[in-house]
């Protein structure tokens, strides 16, 4: 689509939301997921029975977020050509905005029951995974004032150029419909605000769900919590200390136990301990659904 073409409209952000999510959704069916963590990970998150949704502007690497910040510039100079300059612009202050420093809390899980890679980036080895029920993990999380979103990350560069225009070209008709708005209406400046504040939740929507390629060995899954109203502040977070620095977090709860459905031993642990000690730390937290046969060694040849 090219500039010409676009019809200066605010945006509808039930609507938006609620399409823009449609075409995260994969229809590919998903059993199982897996999270790769260390001995103490499985102790908190089996023991409390919750899960832990980090900040995700707190995430390792800033260039995830910055991926999807490029290819919106990229997607606003391919439709406006020559004029790009003041859409570039006005792109530049909506994810420089205080509205994009709101925190969506992300956890990532991996469709990979036995992943080399995942052993080595987050159990060095000798860590576990949890093998989690898709359907039952969530089905009845609420989390007050948050919306839950749970998906496959993208790695398709194609499709995700095609859902940045869509959304671009939205972006550009907003700006195209307060070029024609009355500035001295009094609800001029509370639109204008609450429309690219809308927006910069979308592309951090998308920033979340979108990877490079090159990360696709991880096969990644990821669950997010959406503030419900991005107008609001809440403060109802704690932080953790990872790598020297506190971070923040949410959490949710596990209601079926079942959801755990068992776990996986990392490659390097050889201990002959480490099943029968798992199989007790099942059975004295109720995990009375999971046996001997729900607790194995990953498949992979360990080479020392």
């Amino acid at each position: 689509m090219k500039l010409t073409d676009i019809q200066p409209k605010e945006i509808d952000t039930q609507n938006e939301l609620r399409y823009l999510i449609s075409k995260l959704k994969n229809k590919k069916k998903i059993k199982s997921l897996y999270h790769y963590t260390n001995i103490y990970g499985v102790e908190g998150i089996l023991k409390h029975k919750e899960l832990w949704l980090s900040d995700a502007n707190f995430l390792n690497d800033k260039n995830e977020l910055l991926y999807t910040y490029n290819l919106c510039k990229e997607a606003i100079s391919d439709i406006c050509g020559k004029d790009k300059g003041a859409f570039l612009d006005h792109f530049k202050d909506v994810i420089e905005s205080e509205a994009l420093k709101k925190p969506v809390y992300v956890m990532s899980l991996t469709t990979n029951s036995d992943s080399n890679l995942l052993w080595s980036n987050y159990t060095n080895n000798d860590g576990y995974n949890i093998i989690l029920d898709h359907k039952d993990l969530f089905k009845e999380s609420k989390i007050k004032n948050y919306h839950l979103l749970k998906f496959p990350v993208i790695y398709d560069n194609q499709i995700q150029k095609e859902i940045i225009s869509e959304l671009m070209c939205k972006f550009i008709g907003v700006m195209l419909y307060f070029q024609k708005f009355d500035k001295s209406n009094p609800n001029f400046i509370t639109k204008w605000n609450y429309q690219f504040k809308v927006i910069a939740l979308f592309v951090k929507i998308l920033a979340i769900f979108f990877k490079d390629s090159c990360f696709s060995q991880e096969e990644e899954y990821r669950i997010a919590l959406l503030p419900e109203t991005w107008l609001t502040d809440y403060l109802d977070y704690t932080c953790r200390i990872s790598n020297g620095s506190f971070i923040p977090y949410l959490t949710v709860p596990i209601h079926d136990k079942k959801a755990i459905k068992g776990l996986t031993i990392g490659p390097k642990n050889n201990m002959d301990i480490a099943k029968d000690g798992i199989l007790k730390f099942l059975e004295i937290n109720g995990y009375d659904h999971l046996d001997e046969n729900s607790v194995n060694k990953s498949k992979i040849p360990y080479r020392y």
